[in-house]
């Protein structure tokens, strides 16, 4: 929480009246004390937002809503919230790296949209999409650079090239005519025409390679995005996995499910060396997952990832540890289910089929396919996390 300086003390529950905006701040956090009452600060601090706020109160109001939200468990208003006090209020976001009362919105989705913005100027997936395009093909902004440079020479030779063929052709039966000038004006035609016909189609190909890495790299942002379950309420996207551990996403019904979880279980210890942990999703062919196993807060199984630690006051990704169950529990079928429906189409899978998909350290899909998992392969070409092949082949 943030405080303003504030004026003599009023009763908290009391909003209205002639009270000042850091009055109406100064109430917020005395309702927001132990024992919290996040609703009736909530109300403080959006009554302050309305009493023409200083700066320095409104950014107040605005990060310590932002708290009040969090409690609430309302992350979309929270993370906006935050943004209002840090863009336009110049709150120091190191403060939310901290906050304990922020602690359950750095563990959300939100939080790392956010993040992305503050830091990046950007706005989240998009820019990160870029930068993995990039990463994954380093040289090709060159090669578009000098393909490009190269047909518009081309293009411009081949402008040159057709104004001397017409010319040539123009004066051929008079006088002034010559058959060798006609037969190198058409040489000349021809190889500009080839060369531009060949230097436009590399970077045609290049163009629509880079397109495609993209869209690639969204989509995974977009995974990265997904929300799994460790239990004990705590909630975060998949992406802070990232660096630390392999995720293997198995969607299909439940006799799939089983079968695909028991032959794992053969390598369990071997594939857990290697940061593998499985997302079970349970698809039941009428357009919706589920989690597998016994619901708990309204989704997902606590019991079956209890002892894992939430993630840290940074956005770095919390490791699963040997000492961690390797399931974790998809959050929110929607997004689950938009995701998978886009995954299994690009991929020519039939709606319905049981599929899996292994991610890599970085958060790139790594491989994908219909029935049970090779789990001995996976075993045989991935090295352990502390490999330092792990470093190169993520």
């Amino acid at each position: 929480m943030v405080a303003v300086r504030a004026g003599p003390k009023t009763d908290a529950n009391s909003t209205a009246g002639g009270s000042s905006a850091a009055d109406c701040v100064a109430r917020g956090l005395e309702a927001f004390a132990p024992p919290c009452d996040a609703e009736l600060a909530l109300r403080c601090f959006e009554d302050a937002l309305q009493r023409n706020p200083s700066e320095d109160e409104a950014r107040a109001a605005y990060y310590n809503k932002a708290c009040a939200l969090t409690r609430l468990r309302d992350f979309d208003g929270a993370a906006e919230a935050l943004r209002v006090a840090v863009m336009d209020y110049r709150l120091r976001f190191d403060v939310a790296l901290k906050d304990p009362d922020l602690k359950a919105l750095r563990e959300r989705k939100q939080f790392d949209a956010l993040s992305a913005t503050v830091r990046g100027g950007d706005g989240g997936q998009k820019l990160q999409a870029r930068l993995r395009s990039e990463l994954k093909s380093p040289f090709r902004t060159t090669r578009v650079f000098l393909l490009g440079a190269l047909t518009t020479g081309a293009l411009l030779a081949l402008l040159v090239s057709t104004t001397f063929l017409v010319k040539a052709l123009m004066a051929k039966g008079t006088i002034d005519a010559s058959d060798s000038s006609l037969v190198d004006a058409e040489k000349n035609f021809a190889i500009n025409v080839a060369s531009a016909l060949l230097l436009g189609g590399l970077l045609y190909r290049d163009l629509r390679e880079g397109k495609r890495q993209e869209e690639v790299s969204e989509r995974e942002e977009r995974m990265g995005m997904l929300q799994v379950s460790l239990g004990r309420g705590k909630e975060i996207p998949l992406s802070r996995f990232r660096s630390k551990n392999r995720p293997v996403i198995l969607a299909g019904n439940e006799s799939y499910l089983k079968k695909a979880t028991n032959a794992a279980s053969t390598y369990q210890t071997q594939l857990m060396e290697r940061g593998v942990f499985l997302v079970p999703v349970l698809l039941d062919g009428t357009s919706r997952t589920k989690s597998i196993g016994r619901r708990a807060s309204g989704f997902g199984d606590a019991s079956k990832f209890s002892g894992a630690e939430g993630a840290s006051p940074s956005t770095s990704a919390p490791a699963l540890g040997q000492a961690s169950k390797w399931k974790v529990q998809p959050v929110d079928e929607d997004e689950w289910q938009s995701w998978l429906d886009e995954q299994l189409s690009l991929s020519g899978a039939v709606e319905g089929e049981n599929v899996y998909v292994q991610v890599q350290l970085d958060g790139s899909v790594r491989a994908s396919g219909s029935g049970i998992p090779p789990w001995k392969k996976f075993v045989d070409d991935l090295p352990m996390v502390q490999d330092v092949r792990s470093k190169f082949q993520g």
